[in-house]
């Protein structure tokens, strides 16, 4: 096992954040296959979690704001059945470590979310001459 650095940013101006993980995988390959993993888990998750939220609005949630108590209270009913089966997902889980997902992560395809993240994976070394300040030119 290796150590690796994972870098990416997410947001935009005044919520710009730069990320940085230390993982030990086989590989780096090893540890892209992970983020790609973890990628996908997430979209499938989102998927069937926003499908399932969609459903149970279709079903429960009242078409009038006149609507009577029972239905609001059936909708809340379910929607809280909804929360405590389905937690709302926010981070990707890598070799069971929580990290902070990618921005457009639903909106666009796995490796242009990747490419606008600037996703590098570094070695240690790799990782040291990447923060190292550049020297001053005389």
């Amino acid at each position: 096992m290796e150590t690796f650095f994972v870098t990416y940013n997410t947001g935009e101006y005044d919520s710009y954040y730069e990320h940085v993980y230390a993982f030990d995988a086989e590989s780096k390959e090893a540890l892209y296959v992970e983020i790609h993993d973890a990628f996908d888990a997430y979209v499938e998750y989102q998927t069937k979690y926003r499908e399932g939220r969609k459903q149970i609005d279709e079903q429960y949630r009242p078409k009038s704001p006149n609507a009577g108590e029972k239905q609001f209270k059936k909708y809340n009913e379910k929607l809280k059945e909804f929360f405590e089966t389905h937690p709302y997902a926010t981070d990707f889980v890598v070799f069971g470590y929580i990290i902070s997902q990618f921005d457009d992560v639903m909106i666009c395809e796995k490796d242009d979310a990747f490419s606008n993240a600037c996703l590098e994976i570094h070695s240690v070394s790799e990782y040291i001459e990447f923060v190292r300040p550049q020297k001053k030119k005389t």
